[in-house]
């Protein structure tokens, strides 16, 4: 009888154990689906070789005593895990409000890398930026005269996320220089509005309710003529100094290894108003002749040549120091807290085939901000 009464009291706690872990994956099922999520997934194909994807997402509640999230979590199929650069968050409105991010956060499903993104109450819209390198392969041919350089860019099709998404805006933006060829999307017969917008080409689509955890990849294919430099970027990096006169001083550094032919010149970005722009290789300063600038609305372009031409094959080091005015770039806080920002833009013009060894995973302001 004992041993009886001993079974019956183990079963009971047993079921109860086992109610409880129902109720308590009702409860966050139900949380999950009182949320309506919406996402733009932009994928910008740049140039340069770079993919940045910025996945836009607005949160709504459904129903009343429904409160908004304090974090959230979204990712990106595991097999690109290797190619992700860097990654910050943001909150949409305000571009310099930086979220805090967990990186290679558990989205509860293997076969994924998430990130986390830490949310402050009211914040309703917030934008996730992930830089991509060595997702572009390259192919060069030269019929007469002409060069012609293929691009074959590969990126997620969509973002993957825990619970289904209402709509996501799907945009994927290239240079006005790419001519499209075809991509992954017309196997599914998807057809794109296109436009042009700030000599960008604008592909849009808008899919609804996206199933959770989407790991569809995709493929685009473009093309461009003319002279191009294809090189691998295997080191960046970006040192800040903050002058007591009231000046930033900037210098980045690159290693790179030259791809294709022979290098006698580097096309690089810089950001918008640089100026007492100098240069270095690995035979000293550049003479200021070899270094030619020219200031455009949104960057600081520079021609670099080099003192000697570069083989196939070499490695190739340079460094920039330049100046940038105080007023755009740094704020003061409270108790002499300085804040300093860059708006992400294309770092140069030559085709960057791989960023190999990233010096941080996730900054506001990384080595390719510019």
């Amino acid at each position: 009888m004992k041993k009886s009464g001993l079974s019956v009291a183990l079963l009971v706690l047993f079921a109860l154990s086992l109610l409880a872990i129902t109720l308590s994956f009702d409860v966050r099922a139900s949380s999950s689906t009182s949320i309506d999520v919406k996402v733009e997934h932009a994928v910008d194909i740049r140039e340069s070789g770079l993919i940045i994807i910025n996945d836009t997402v607005t949160l709504a509640t459904l129903g009343d005593g429904v409160t908004l999230p304090e974090d959230y979590v979204l990712g990106f199929p595991f097999a690109y895990r290797s190619n992700l650069a860097y990654a910050f968050a943001y909150v949409t409105s305000d571009p310099s409000s930086t979220l805090e991010l967990d990186l290679n956060a558990g989205m509860g499903r293997i076969g994924f890398y998430g990130v986390n993104v830490n949310l402050p109450a009211t914040v309703e819209k917030f934008t996730v930026v992930f830089v991509f390198s060595n997702s572009i392969s390259f192919s060069v041919t030269q019929p007469e005269e002409t060069q012609v350089v293929t691009y074959n860019a590969s990126f997620p099709a969509y973002p993957s996320l825990p619970q289904l998404a209402s709509e996501v805006r799907l945009k994927i933006i290239t240079p006005t220089s790419l001519n499209y060829t075809r991509s992954s999307f017309e196997n599914e017969g998807i057809s794109f509005a296109r436009t042009t917008e700030d000599s960008r080409s604008v592909f849009s689509y808008i899919k609804s309710n996206l199933t959770e955890f989407s790991d569809q990849p995709a493929w685009f294919y473009a093309y461009k003529t003319g002279t191009a430099q294809i090189v691998d970027f295997d080191e960046v990096e970006r040192r800040i100094e903050i002058l007591g006169d009231e000046q930033v001083a900037v210098s980045d550094s690159y290693r790179l290894v030259n791809k294709a032919g022979e290098l006698g010149e580097i096309h690089l970005r810089l950001p918008a108003e640089s100026y007492s722009v100098s240069a270095f290789d690995e035979f000293g300063i550049v003479p200021g002749s070899s270094v030619q600038t020219e200031q455009a609305d949104l960057h600081t372009d520079v021609v670099i040549t080099f003192s000697l031409p570069h083989s196939e094959g070499d490695e190739v080091y340079i460094l920039v120091q330049y100046m940038l005015p105080w007023k755009n770039h740094v704020t003061v806080g409270n108790f002499g807290e300085f804040h300093v920002s860059f708006s992400l833009s294309e770092n140069t013009t030559a085709i960057s085939a791989s960023l190999t060894s990233p010096k941080k995973l996730a900054s506001p302001a990384s080595p390719l901000d510019s």
